[in-house]
């Protein structure tokens, strides 16, 4: 019978924080062992190296979260087997990493095991930015592989997380000491947590939120590269309400990107606003996505990137906008909608058409690239749009080309998130239940 582990955690960090600080208190590292099948992946530093380096050029490309200098640092300490949210960190790394044989990725057996030890951290009193980046890569794995439930559970429990450890608080503070990296490692983490949720409403852009929208005074995140490469910034990060023009990294992009997409979901659910300034927002909000996107194609086409995290974002925003001032209420086509919906609908299909060019070989590609599960959300949307614009015979040729190109793309990508062939599916259900296009 396994031992029970007491929880020392020290109540007075959420009973009275004032005297936590005065008195300097500290959050112990619980004393509790490690499960056999996570023992086993950290005991072999030689192993746990492998596995940060695949993640770190896969994963990490597209959700760069976590410090590589200190992961390393703690793997040449070997002190994974005592810093068991490390090695829960590990596991999770583990079980996002590309399969190698192009077979597909079935739920990995890890996962029951790591779920499970994260309830007895839990119970221990553990609470460490470690484990939260563990969960906020267990959350995206679940999206990836469509487990629901608990994808959008645990991304509610990373928000909880987040906001316990003050990470909605340091979204506002820098610090130019030596301390940078671990403040814009907090920040990054912040930032994940906000872009996943977001991206979990994107089909139900009513539902309540776990975190407050996104600000003008936070701080976005810093170029990857230097992050990456211990390079300090220059001045201070830029802000949310920087301008778009500035030269900014991947990762910075995306945070833009989930920015305008949290004002979208908020306007489409706005239910006591006056339609005059709604449709004044809308405008504005249309102006602010095209330009956005614009400039984010525009990069990854120059650096030859084919992550799309920020595109789909920017992209899935500008469709929910649209189609949401599409119809009226008795079904009727609105009459401002009738020139800028098949215009947005146009611009979906130059962007997305490249795009899905190349990913649908991405599988069998000498250098495949790792692009998030959000693309799929895009993609199906997309194509669910075009086949009602196919059906009333608008730009027939485009949009039949788009359909199959990208659904093609999705199958291919459902090697690397089955998540995917939930969404094939979905398409063949609508299409032999005759739905309209409405979400």
């Amino acid at each position: 019978m396994q031992e029970t582990v007491p929880n020392k955690f020290p109540i007075t960090y959420f009973l009275d924080p004032a005297v936590y600080r005065h008195c300097h208190l500290e959050i112990p590292k619980p004393d509790v062992s490690l499960p056999s099948g996570i023992l086993n992946i950290v005991k072999d530093p030689e192993t746990t190296r492998d596995i940060a380096n695949q993640y770190f050029h896969s994963f990490h490309l597209w959700l760069p979260i976590i410090y590589r200098s200190k992961f390393y640092g703690s793997v040449l300490q070997q002190s994974l087997q005592k810093d068991v949210d490390l090695a829960l960190l590990v596991a999770c790394m583990k079980i996002v990493l590309p399969r190698q044989n192009g077979s597909g990725r079935p739920v990995s057996r890890l996962y029951p095991l790591i779920k499970h030890y994260f309830v007895q951290l839990e119970q221990v009193g553990l609470l460490t930015i470690t484990t939260l980046q563990a969960m906020i890569i267990l959350a995206t794995y679940e999206m990836g592989h469509g487990i629901y439930p608990a994808a959008y559970l645990t991304i509610g429990s990373c928000a909880r997380y987040a906001v316990a450890l003050g990470l909605d608080r340091a979204i506002f503070e820098w610090d130019d000491s030596h301390e940078w990296t671990l403040m814009e490692e907090k920040h990054r983490v912040w930032w994940a947590v906000v872009i996943l949720e977001r991206s979990m409403n994107v089909n139900f852009p009513s539902r309540a939120l776990c975190t407050l929208d996104p600000v003008e005074k936070q701080y976005l995140p810093l170029l990857d590269e230097d992050w990456n490469d211990d390079v300090p910034p220059k001045g201070t990060p830029y802000t949310v309400s920087s301008l778009n023009d500035e030269k900014m990294g991947k990762f910075a992009r995306l945070a833009q990107a989930t920015h305008l997409l949290s004002r979208v979901l908020r306007h489409v659910s706005d239910t006591e606003t006056h339609h005059e300034f709604l449709y004044h927002e809308r405008d504005t909000l249309d102006r602010a996505l095209r330009s956005l996107l614009s400039l984010t194609v525009a990069e990854e086409k120059a650096y030859g990137l084919a992550y799309c995290s920020p595109v789909a974002v920017l992209s899935s925003a500008l469709l929910i906008l649209h189609s949401y001032y599409q119809l009226n209420q008795d079904g009727t086509v609105c009459i401002d909608a009738e020139e800028s919906y098949p215009a947005v609908m146009e611009l979906t299909a130059q962007v997305i058409l490249p795009i899905a060019h190349r990913l649908r070989n991405n599988s069998s590609s000498s250098s495949p690239c790792n692009p998030s599960p959000l693309v799929l959300n895009w993609m199906y949307r997309s194509i669910v749009l075009f086949q009602g614009l196919l059906e009333q015979g608008d730009h027939v040729s485009l949009y039949a080309d788009c359909i199959k190109v990208t659904r093609e793309a999705i199958e291919d990508l459902s090697l690397l998130w089955p998540i995917g062939k939930y969404f094939l599916d979905l398409l063949e259900t609508r299409a032999l239940t005759n739905m309209r296009m409405e979400f």
